[in-house]
């Protein structure tokens, strides 16, 4: 719950007769409300009547910008204009009443115990995003209810989703209304002799499910361990790694939209999964919060060892008899040893994608640099190892202030402690420009930027 702070100051107003004056902002009313909040204080102190005409001018000015801006930036005549009365026009020191002084206004929430959303102006992200990055959302809720999502809708701010954090570069100050993914919940929704189907809250964090479900020997997601985020952002992204992706095993992926106020599901088919790619990046960005994500794992699991370094950890652990746990296990191995731990050095993970190119260009450079790596993409098509290209221009360990490349893996960019999102955008810009002077090749930024 939020606290309205002048509740707790010196001036002590009352709850009700704050409420009661949203409400007549609200409705409308404002004349009948003043008025009996000035005479409710003609009998009391000079202090208390100073309170009372200040409270009934405050209001009068919600009404005013309520009238004049139907459509305010948080809400639209809902009891949620809480937050563009108090927020947008309290805060500002033009318009706040004199009385009041410098208090920060921040109204008690919910009022009701069928709300749901609880809004805070001004709320720092550096704790919600992996690189570290020091920036201020407008305003900020979270989300651990996906029926609060219905009135959500109802806010006029853009709605930024945020997960786990490990995949945005904050480049400044984010405008509109942050929205924090705390859904939470893992049930067993079907069950064969063969498979298992699990419908997953999109809040979980990804690598507790990968967790979850070796512990239960049910094998698909073991690949994709350690990966940073959380389950709403597989389909997403279409997570993927050690030659495994989540589109492997998603069967459907279910979403509230904002615009036509429903909750809906896409089958698999209907994703438009591709190389960290679906709907959910284009057609669908932005108009849509992902609930929950159903994934089909196998009781009895083919392992997928094809990606040689997992072969090459197996064998480095004496791993006679493969499993799912011993995979999981190497894979972490491997990700330990080349990928910094965000808790220590600020990232984001992969920050490119590999780039996929036809194979004729990649037979040409392979004239040119002999030793260039390639995975078969398709049909006359080739996949590049971003690292490979980003390290033979010279970027592997270099800093630009505290903004670098990681020492040991050149498709991670770091921040070093107080580097901020544009001068990590601005080094990436050169990463680019670099790798097409020498290879012709374009890299494509992995990140959601902000």
């Amino acid at each position: 719950m939020l606290f309205f702070e002048l509740f707790q100051g010196k001036h002590r107003i009352d709850r009700n007769t704050v409420h009661s004056g949203i409400r007549a902002v609200v409705e409308g009313d404002i004349v009948t409300y003043r008025a009996q909040l000035l005479s409710a204080g003609a009998g009391e102190s000079q202090r208390k009547k100073q309170q009372q005409h200040g409270l009934a001018a405050l209001f009068a000015k919600c009404h005013g910008c309520f009238v004049s801006i139907p459509q305010c930036k948080v809400g639209c005549g809902l009891p949620n204009l809480y937050a563009h009365l108090f927020f947008s026009k309290i805060q500002d020191e033009a318009t706040r009443p004199a009385i009041f002084g410098s208090y920060s206004f921040i109204l008690p929430w919910p009022p009701a115990a069928n709300n749901r959303i609880l809004i805070r102006p001004n709320v720092s992200l550096q704790p919600y995003n992996t690189f570290g990055i020091n920036a201020t959302a407008e305003l900020f809720t979270e989300i651990n209810d996906e029926q609060a999502l219905e009135e959500l809708s109802r806010h006029a701010a853009t709605k930024h989703i945020l997960g786990g954090g490990s995949n945005i570069l904050l480049t400044g100050n984010v405008g509109g209304l942050v929205v924090l993914n705390r859904l939470k919940g893992i049930e067993i929704v079907r069950e064969t002799e063969e498979h298992v189907w699990l419908q997953v809250a999109s809040g979980e964090v990804w690598h507790q499910l990968v967790l979850f479900a070796i512990g239960k020997g049910w094998g698909g997601i073991e690949n994709l361990a350690l990966i940073p985020g959380t389950a709403g952002a597989s389909p997403m992204q279409n997570i993927g790694a050690y030659g495994a992706e989540a589109r492997d095993v998603i069967e459907s992926v279910s979403f509230w939209h904002w615009t036509d106020h429903v909750f809906a599901t896409l089958a698999n088919a209907d994703c438009n999964f591709g190389y960290r790619d679906s709907i959910f990046k284009h057609q669908l960005k932005d108009k849509v919060f992902i609930t929950s994500v159903t994934y089909r794992l196998a009781k009895n699991p083919v392992f997928n060892t094809s990606y040689g370094a997992i072969e090459q950890e197996l064998a480095a652990m004496k791993v006679t008899e493969r499993s799912v746990q011993a995979i999981t296990q190497a894979v972490i191995n491997i990700r330990t040893s080349k990928l910094p731990d965000p808790a220590v050095i600020g990232n984001a993970g992969s920050f490119f994608k590999n780039p996929t190119i036809p194979a004729a260009q990649f037979a040409a450079l392979q004239q040119q640099f002999p030793a260039i790596p390639s995975y078969p993409a398709g049909e006359g098509l080739v996949k590049v190892p971003a690292g490979w290209l980003i390290e033979q221009c010279g970027w592997k360990g270099a800093r630009k202030g505290d903004a670098g490349v990681h020492a040991r893996q050149a498709l991670v960019l770091v921040n070093y402690g107080k580097a901020t999102g544009q001068e990590i955008w601005q080094l990436s810009g050169q990463v680019v420009a670099s790798v097409q002077d020498k290879f012709g090749i374009g890299l494509e930024r992995e990140v959601q930027v902000w």
